[in-house]
């Protein structure tokens, strides 16, 4: 039979003092964590004022070339006021919702994927025709090709092409 006191292990105050070890970073690196995760809030929230402002420039100028700009309206179940998106979240959601498809470069067997220059890039283009270009791989009429590439000198730029319908 085994004597237990021969059995090594961890004493009382070594645990004790882990422990303590384990709360003080805990308590260090909580704090830090909330910081993090309200700034990162805090840019979602600035990210979706701007596109709330960008997407209320879009339907007004959708509403003014279909002449709803004028009164209680509706453009694609967006309700408007005077050309404007009313702001109820019911509305906004939709508003918000898009029917884009945003696509990596690396997907599409183009010659452009042979610039040495370009570090990244993406297409973005109408969920409809993303599908149809999966069936055909005819690229669409309408999409926005965005490249970012870096020049002779080094510095990275961002260009962006728009191939209107």
């Amino acid at each position: 039979m085994r004597n237990i006191r021969n059995v090594q292990g961890f004493s009382l105050f070594e645990m004790v003092i882990v422990i303590a070890v384990v709360g003080i970073l805990a308590g260090a690196a909580i704090p830090s964590y909330f910081n993090v995760k309200d700034g990162a809030k805090e840019a979602i929230i600035l990210n979706t004022l701007q596109s709330v402002v960008t997407s209320n420039s879009s339907v007004l100028g959708e509403a003014l070339l279909e002449g709803k700009d004028d009164g209680r309206e509706k453009l694609d179940e967006i309700q408007l006021w005077n050309g404007n998106i009313v702001m109820n979240s019911h509305n906004l959601r939709r508003v918000l919702n898009t029917n884009l498809e945003i696509i990596d470069f690396k997907l599409f067997n183009l010659p452009i994927n042979e610039d040495s220059s370009i570090k990244h890039g993406l297409y973005v283009m109408h969920r409809e025709d993303y599908e149809t270009y999966k069936d055909s791989a005819v690229m669409p009429k309408c999409f926005v090709r965005a490249v970012q590439r870096k020049d002779e000198a080094g510095k990275v730029n961002i260009n962006t092409n728009i191939n209107k319908c």
